[in-house]
């Protein structure tokens, strides 16, 4: 990961309880956390780490069961929020601008529920505020079950990875992207990934959108057959800050199809905010 963004290093940050999240960290400035997918890792976000580190300190994060992090397996969907937090304390941000895609999304939304003031603005990438609820149950039971099949014992099956990594991305994906993606899924941690899916199956966070005050920008792809369009068009008018940045010939993973238009995105927020995020103390990390 470092090795494909200059100047970015790797720390593993211990938070308590046994737990410790390697996080890709770059740039000195406000803190600005990127929070990756359910199926992937944070070198997902190499194109954004190289491009914002001017701008700000940028933290991406593995989460618990994921990549090189260390920690017990989730047993609620709350539990990737704590771990957020824990991290925030541990660099001394009380607040922080947050771009989560997906997974990443619904944890910054579930942070939300529960300490909405620590951050000063999020980014949403194909965001479900309801974990597949748009999907009919024989749909999201056979969506889930494709993703059971991804292991053979704790290995996952070669044979099912350019299927899924079809589903996610748009036909015309740059190559770079589809490479990214097939070393994500092949790299997922069995335990980590099924608790994960457990986790988030009950995740429903749709009664707190109309609350949240700090600046939202909602974005996805037109071709997103996880989080339809329609999906991410309603994430945004629930929240009430304006329309969705709906990115044509993009599927799933707008940060990895369409780079350049998700960091102009992050950096118009950066730009917009009244009061910055705090910078932290990378002593800690």
């Amino acid at each position: 990961m470092t090795e494909t963004v200059p100047g970015a290093r790797t720390a593993r940050i211990p938070i308590g309880s046994g737990r410790s999240l390697a996080c890709t960290v770059a740039g000195r400035g406000p803190a600005l956390f990127l929070l990756h997918g359910i199926g992937g890792a944070r070198a997902q976000w190499a194109p954004q780490i190289g491009a914002l580190a001017g701008r700000a300190t940028v933290i991406a994060w593995d989460a618990r069961g994921y990549g090189d992090s260390d920690g017990p397996p989730v047993t609620a969907f709350a539990d990737f929020a704590e771990d957020l937090f824990a991290l925030m304390d541990r660099l001394s941000v009380g607040r922080a601008v947050a771009v989560g895609h997906s997974m990443g999304g619904r944890i910054l939304l579930e942070a939300c529920a529960h300490d909405p003031d620590r951050f000063a603005g999020l980014v949403l990438s194909g965001t479900q505020p309801a974990y597949l609820q748009h999907m009919t149950a024989d749909q999201r039971a056979d969506y889930i079950g494709k993703r059971r099949g991804l292991f053979d014992g704790d290995r996952v099956r070669a044979d099912k990875v350019a299927a899924i990594v079809d589903g996610l991305l748009h036909p015309d994906a740059p190559p770079a992207a589809r490479e990214i993606m097939t070393r994500s899924l092949s790299g997922l941690r069995r335990e980590g990934y099924l608790a994960a899916l457990e986790a988030s199956a009950a995740m429903d966070r749709r009664a707190i959108l109309a609350r949240l005050r700090m600046p939202v920008r909602v974005v996805g792809g037109n071709g997103d057959a996880v989080c339809p369009a329609e999906v991410t068009r309603a994430l945004a008018s629930a929240i009430g800050q304006g329309p969705a940045t709906v990115l044509p010939r993009v599927g799933h993973m707008p940060n990895l199809e369409a780079p350049a238009a998700v960091t102009a995105l992050i950096v118009d927020l950066l730009d917009s905010l009244a009061v910055p995020a705090d910078v932290p103390d990378l002593a800690a990390a």
